[in-house]
């Protein structure tokens, strides 16, 4: 055993890392075995879907209707960070809590006023 110790014991997908000033491995299988941690990135998947079910109607030539969706993407967003609490949200937690829902409602609201306002384009759903 050289000086380095158990870092030559450690095989593909495996990281060192220091728990309380000692080192050990943890493989990959313990690293990703707590599959609660994927229901805090719901949150987010359910906003990125909405977001590209709108980019989607924009590049269909529906932009009124495209940018209507985007802006339930950012309110759902701001709605989400309201009710959930920071450790359910995932990467919606940008900033605090108040500077996420402004921003977000912020935003989505004031897309939604361009896209409903501004005429010239079809808005039928």
């Amino acid at each position: 055993m050289s000086a380095e110790g158990p870092q030559e014991a450690r095989g593909p997908g495996s990281t060192m890392t220091r728990h309380f000033g000692s080192a050990r491995e943890v493989g990959m299988s313990e690293r990703f075995s707590d599959r609660s941690r994927l229901w805090e990135h719901v949150p987010f998947a359910v906003v990125v879907l909405v977001t590209a079910l709108g980019l989607l109607r924009i590049a269909m030539h529906a932009w009124r209707e495209g940018s209507v969706w985007l802006s339930l993407a950012l309110l759902l967003a701001a709605g989400m960070r309201a009710v959930l609490a920071s450790d359910q949200v995932g990467l919606l937690a940008v900033r605090s809590r108040t500077v996420d829902m402004v921003l977000y409602g912020g935003f989505g609201l004031l897309l939604l006023a361009v896209a409903l306002t501004i005429v010239g384009g079809p808005l039928a759903f």
